[in-house]
């Protein structure tokens, strides 16, 4: 998944480039924004703050390009495999997370401000985990229910195009409105997922491409996209000036429709 991920991803990011140059067209910066030092210097007095994200970077491509397991030591965490919630420390991304997190342990800055910095952190994430945990009780009351199953039973009686086409639409929609592409991915492909591989013989790892494609796409898709509100919040604050976030969702639209266009495209085996 990843290693087609970045092909599909950095398409996406030229989608995105093409997109933002057709509404901002400069020759250069403001002289407020120059910075008073040129990117060689910048990256010369300050590469080693991007140690972390450069040993994180490196883990990833090793495991996911050259199968190389670097994170094999800690393999003495394997047996929380079978706790829930501590389970999520035995996926190697996690793992790569925090061994990347722990590095920054070895700025001075970082240890004497950790306070300040973990309240932060837990304060720009405490949404998403309030939504996160309320659809894991959502799913749960469902699975509990017999309400799963009972989709799952109604879906063998549907043309695998109109379930494909109606999952698809789910998963943008809540990615739209939560403003999290985890959110909309956890929520709904547990089940499905299996419905796409056991019913519709959709491979595994076409399945996931295709959900994190649509789940990306849904977090700005319009009318109502949450992430979009908040971003233009955020800078129409900054900048003392009113920011239309619905304008935003048409204006990044083309980027939309291509994440959506490759996750159908993925589920429907066309790619």
């Amino acid at each position: 998944v990843i290693s087609i991920g970045y092909i599909t991803v950095s398409i996406g990011v030229l989608v995105a480039l093409a997109t933002v140059w057709r509404y901002v067209r400069i020759k250069e910066l403001p002289p407020e924004l120059i910075p008073g030092r040129s990117a060689g210097q910048i990256l010369a007095q300050e590469w080693p703050r991007l140690i972390p994200l450069l040993v994180l970077a490196v883990i990833v491509i090793l495991r996911s390009g050259f199968k190389v397991e670097v994170l094999q030591i800690l393999d003495p965490l394997l047996p929380l495999g079978g706790v829930p919630i501590l389970k999520a420390l035995t996926n190697r991304i996690i793992q790569a997370i925090i061994v990347a997190t722990l590095l920054t342990m070895a700025f001075p800055e970082v240890r004497q401000h950790i306070k300040g910095i973990l309240a932060d952190g837990i304060k720009a994430v405490s949404k998403t985990v309030q939504i996160q945990l309320c659809a894991g009780i959502m799913l749960g009351a469902f699975y509990a229910s017999g309400m799963i199953d009972q989709v799952v039973a109604f879906t063998k009686g549907l043309t695998p195009a109109a379930t494909t086409l109606g999952g698809a639409a789910a998963v943008l929609l809540i990615g739209m409105l939560t403003g999290s592409q985890s959110t909309a991915q956890n929520t709904l492909m547990p089940f499905l997922g299996p419905m796409l591989t056991q019913n519709f013989g959709v491979s595994g790892t076409k399945a996931a491409l295709g959900a994190a494609h649509l789940a990306m796409a849904g977090q700005s898709m319009p009318p109502v996209c949450l992430t979009t509100f908040v971003i233009a919040g955020l800078v129409g604050g900054i900048l003392a000036k009113k920011v239309d976030p619905v304008r935003i969702m048409i204006m990044a639209l083309p980027v939309t429709l291509y994440f959506a266009a490759v996750g159908l495209a993925a589920w429907f085996q066309l790619i």
